[in-house]
C-alpha cells in the first residue's frame, strides 16, 4: 500500500477511539455506572462504619460520619469515570458542595429507614445501610444528574419570550 492511500483510508470517529472519556450518551448506561460506582462506595462507607462503630460510636452518628467517605469515594470516581464532559458548566467545588447536600439529604431519608431495620426488625447496622442505599439509588442518581451534571438552559433559549422581547428577571 503506498504512503497516498494510507492517507486517504477512511479514519473511525474520534467518539470510537475514546468511548470512556465522555459521559454514555444512554440513560440505561449512566445509571448502570452510577450503580456500579456507588456499590464501590459501599467500601469506604461500610469500612468506615465498621470502625466507628467498634471503637463504641453510636451508630446513628457513625453513619453520618462513614456516609463522608462514600461521598468523597463516589464524587471523585463519578468526576473520573461518569461525567468526565459535564464538568465545565460548574467548578469542582460546587458539584462537590452539591453531590455532599444531596448525599446527607438522602441521609436523611436513610436514617429512619436504618433505624426501623435495626431496632425494629432487629437486622445488623451493617446489613441495614446496605439496604438503605440500595432502596435510594434512583433517587440519588436522578438528583446528582439533573442537579449536578446537567447544565442549566441559557437565558436566552426563548423560554421567557413574550412578543419578541425578552422577560428580565427582578
Amino acid at each position: 500500500m503506498s504512503e497516498d492511500t494510507r492517507e486517504m483510508a477512511p479514519q473511525p470517529p474520534a467518539s470510537r477511539l475514546r468511548p470512556a472519556l465522555t459521559t454514555p450518551a444512554s440513560p440505561l448506561a449512566r445509571i448502570l455506572l452510577f450503580g456500579l460506582i456507588g456499590l464501590t462506595g459501599f467500601a469506604p462507607n461500610l469500612l468506615g462504619l465498621k470502625l466507628l462503630t467498634t471503637a463504641g460510636l453510636h451508630y446513628v452518628p457513625a453513619e453520618i460520619i462513614a456516609n463522608q467517605f462514600g461521598v468523597v469515594w463516589n464524587f471523585l470516581l463519578t468526576e473520573a469515570l461518569l461525567y468526565r464532559d459535564r464538568r465545565a458548566h460548574r467548578h469542582w467545588a460546587d458539584r462537590l458542595a452539591r453531590v455532599a447536600v444531596l448525599a446527607n439529604a438522602d441521609l436523611v431519608l436513610r436514617i429512619p429507614l436504618i433505624a426501623t431495620l435495626v431496632d425494629g426488625a432487629g437486622l445488623g447496622v451493617l446489613p441495614a445501610t446496605a439496604v438503605a442505599l440500595l432502596t435510594t439509588f434512583v433517587l440519588r442518581y436522578a438528583a446528582t444528574e439533573a442537579l449536578v451534571y446537567l447544565p442549566s438552559k441559557p437565558r436566552g433559549s426563548g423560554k421567557h419570550r413574550r412578543g419578541g422581547r425578552q422577560r428580565r428577571d427582578l
